[in-house]
């Protein structure tokens, strides 16, 4: 008989933050080191977030990687000690107070990497903007300005804003209050990366995970009652795992559907249904700032996109059931189809093809001319596919391609129709039951740019042979069920 291991017990950890005390950290900045120790999870959040601090190991990391010596003489303690910073912005004063405007711009990057790593610019961005998304005037989280609003983008942002945060708003209504939500926000801001220190790709699910059922200690120090209770805590397990969803309708990597899962399927209020999307676009919101400027069109176009799933929700009185039927129902229309394409092709194109690609006229005759009579069979089954993880950073370097060896958008479309088309035939198959009913499938493409040489090779060979093209991009593709 083999000898059961004792499973070995995790240290006994107090933790001296409460909810209030930590939101007053939130809402000056990122945390400093020594808070880190009593908030939960805080050695994964030092790990993800790192230490706006010039220390002697950092010096020598920097001249590792190549900043002179006479540069770094001038980033050294002075004798008081080098503080610390919670904020990207104060730091950047403080390297230009003490180097030149040369010496700023040259090495500026290298000295935030070096003390940042991969994801510590991007955590402090999420959490400076979702203090002014909180604050009275949220337009200032917009990169761009209110003068420039002849779309009605920034109204549309500011309309849904409100219906939020007024007195007598989504949140307000909420069973958690307004000043509660308005912590809870600042925490989600704090932890929805926190799966990127374990899995990049898929660290909305890893971080999910982690915080739920990894490390128990740290877990019921957040279900606390001083902290966010039972009730936060599913919630913000929910909003990490959640978290990017909006993002991925936003950029036509996902439809619509994809929201569904957001939804408890316990009976809850209409209000509490909403008060659950609202957070996760208000995390969105957040999450993009952190990786490109926060325009008021991406704020506007979430903002109709939160609108109009609040629309079903009303519509189905609050069954998940119902609201399901009718938000599938709704995207399985031509007009959805060739606004997730377009949405596609738009996210980051070079500038060259910025204007050419925005034709969502142009992608309706591609798609009648590619799929002929399974155009209507096309769009149906495309609703249900309701990821396509990675197909982003393909399209982007394909459009890089054609821009750089003057390839013209048509091209782009029919090889994007094409591609697409293929993969929803595919796999339609799995979108249907043996009963009839039909379920939501996802398909993922990371194959395509698994290295650039693969990526690049690709491309050329859909430029060159269409066919033969999109059959190697088929065999690398993978499909799961979402329910």
């Amino acid at each position: 008989m083999i000898p059961k291991k004792k499973l070995k017990k995790e240290p006994k950890k107090e933790f001296k933050m409460n909810l209030d005390s930590l939101d007053e950290i939130l809402t000056k900045g990122w945390p400093l080191e020594k808070e880190l120790n009593h908030i939960p999870f805080g050695d994964k959040l030092r790990k993800l977030g790192g230490c706006l601090k010039i220390t002697t190991s950092s010096l020598k990391a920097m001249k590792e990687e190549g900043i002179p010596s006479e540069v770094l003489k001038k980033l050294e303690d002075n004798g008081n000690g080098n503080k610390e910073f919670r904020n990207c912005m104060d730091f950047t004063d403080f390297i230009d107070r003490r180097l030149n405007e040369k010496e700023s711009s040259s090495y500026r990057k290298k000295i935030f990497n070096n003390l940042l790593g991969e994801y510590g610019w991007h955590v402090r961005q999420v959490l400076s903007s979702m203090n002014k998304l909180l604050s009275e005037s949220p337009v200032t989280a917009l990169a761009d300005s209110l003068d420039n609003d002849k779309s009605g983008y920034v109204g549309k942002f500011l309309d849904a804003w409100g219906e939020m945060r007024s007195t007598d708003g989504i949140f307000s209504k909420s069973l958690f209050g307004q000043e509660r939500i308005e912590k809870f926000l600042r925490i989600a801001s704090l932890y929805h990366d926190i799966g990127k220190v374990i899995q990049r790709d898929r660290h909305p699910l890893e971080g999910y995970h982690y915080i739920a059922h990894v490390k128990v200690t740290d877990a019921k120090g957040l279900k606390g009652g001083d902290f966010l209770g039972e009730d936060g805590f599913h919630l913000l397990c929910e909003a990490i795992q959640y978290h990017d969803l909006f993002g991925v309708i936003e950029t036509g990597e996902g439809s619509a559907p994809v929201l569904i899962d957001a939804l408890p399927f316990r009976s809850v209020k209409l209000d509490e249904q909403k008060m659950r999307l609202s957070l996760l676009l208000f995390i969105n919101l957040a999450d993009i700032s952190g990786v490109i400027p926060l325009t008021s069109l991406k704020a506007g176009t979430l903002a109709s996109d939160w609108k109009r799933l609040c629309g079903f929700i009303d519509e189905s009185g609050g069954n998940r059931q119902e609201f399901a039927r009718l938000l599938i129902r709704s995207e399985q229309d031509p007009r959805c189809a060739i606004e997730r394409i377009r949405r596609l092709l738009l996210e980051g194109p070079p500038e060259s093809l910025k204007t050419k690609l925005n034709s969502s006229i142009v992608i309706q005759e591609v798609l009648e001319e590619t799929l002929g009579t399974q155009f209507h069979e096309f769009w149906s089954d495309f609703a249900l596919v309701c990821k396509l993880d990675y197909a982003l950073r393909f399209i982007k370097e394909l459009e890089k391609y054609a821009a750089q060896n003057k390839k013209s958008a048509y091209e782009i479309f029919v090889i994007v129709v094409s591609l697409l088309k293929r993969l929803v035939q595919d796999y339609s198959a799995l979108t249907r039951r043996n009963d009839g009913t039909r379920r939501r499938i996802g398909i993922e493409v990371s194959g395509w740019t698994r290295t650039p040489d693969i990526s690049r090779s690709l491309i050329e060979l859909l430029f060159k042979d269409l066919s033969k093209g999109v059959g190697w991009a088929a065999e690398e593709a993978t499909a799961w069920y979402l329910e």
